[in-house]
């Protein structure tokens, strides 16, 4: 098969799915003159489907919220410290970002200083793109500068596109991740034991984030096989963005903690957790594509727990 048609097959293999939902959406409108009937009989198949999904979607959510409120309240740093192997785990958290201000990096890296695991085995990975410059390196500066003492080590990445990378979070993080693979390896320490936190620039993560995920991690037969990750619940500046944003983000959050407890129909968003022995099996992540299925609006935060049922 020639090249020119590979890619033509290619491309129509991409255009098939968009096409055939436009089609569907726009289904009653040029179904209408010809078949009243049948559009009549979607329309009410559609309208039973909407309304089985709203209600359990309803019902997840509920059960996922009062899980969250019942876990905030188990104090999981005291259950870390009974665990042995807990002392060795370290964790790298990694900020992929590009001319975010300063005030936001520094509202999310006091969330991280707030933690309670019980352990100084907090990295810091502040991962920049070079093209950002200048800019760049003041902010890292003064972040190492203010911040340094409540980290076990700030790591500095500046992120060079290659030619075979487009630019986005994940060339960013696979760039970062691989510093701190080196640094693992320099330390001499396991990457089975070295936990990956993936976080955007204003993510906000709760007190017990760090304790609660080590904990589950340490319990986890499957652990090396397992990424762990909890709704992306959007309500920092719920009250500054326009009203239909917040309705966005009303019906996105309730969906993402519906999502919480169907554990089979979990998919991670922008803030998770794995491990660094699994990310270099997989080879991290592919830089020639976003890897964030969706933009969000609005500032994020969130109770980010991983809810074993």
């Amino acid at each position: 098969m020639s090249l020119s048609k590979s890619n033509f097959l290619h491309r129509l293999s991409e255009m098939t799915i968009p096409l055939l939902t436009w089609a569907l959406i726009t289904f009653p409108v040029w179904m209408s003159p010809f078949h009243p009937a049948v559009v009549a009989y979607f329309i009410i198949c559609f309208e039973l489907y909407f309304f089985y999904k709203s209600i359990t979607n309803a019902i997840y959510a509920s059960i996922s919220y009062q899980k969250i409120i019942e876990f905030s309240r188990v104090d999981f740093a005291k259950k870390v410290e009974k665990l042995k192997k807990a002392k060795d785990i370290n964790h790298f958290i990694i900020i992929p970002n590009y001319k975010e201000p300063l005030y936001k990096i520094e509202e999310t890296i006091t969330t991280f200083i707030k933690n309670d695991f019980p352990y100084k085995n907090l990295h810091l990975v502040l991962a920049f793109e070079e093209r950002e410059g200048k800019e760049a390196q003041e902010k890292a500066r003064i972040l190492i500068d203010k911040y340094e003492k409540n980290f076990h080590q700030i790591i500095i990445a500046y992120h060079h596109l290659t030619n075979n990378e487009i630019v986005g979070k994940a060339s960013n993080q696979t760039f970062a991740a691989k510093i701190v693979a080196q640094y693992v390896k320099d330390n001499n320490y396991q990457t089975e034991d070295v936990l990956i936190t993936i976080c955007d620039a204003d993510s906000h993560l709760p007190q017990n984030y760090f304790s609660y995920l080590t904990y589950e991690y340490l319990n986890d037969r499957d652990r090396l096989y397992h990424f762990y990750w909890a709704p992306v619940l959007l309500y920092n500046n719920f009250w500054q963005i326009p009203f239909f944003v917040r309705m966005q983000s009303t019906l996105s959050s309730i969906l993402r903690l519906s999502l919480l407890s169907q554990k089979e129909n979990l998919i991670q968003i922008s803030t998770y957790s794995t491990n660094l022995w699994l990310l270099q099996q997989i080879n991290y992540w592919d830089t020639d594509i976003i890897s964030k299925p969706f933009l969000l609006l609005g500032k994020k935060s969130a109770h980010f727990l991983f809810i074993r049922l």
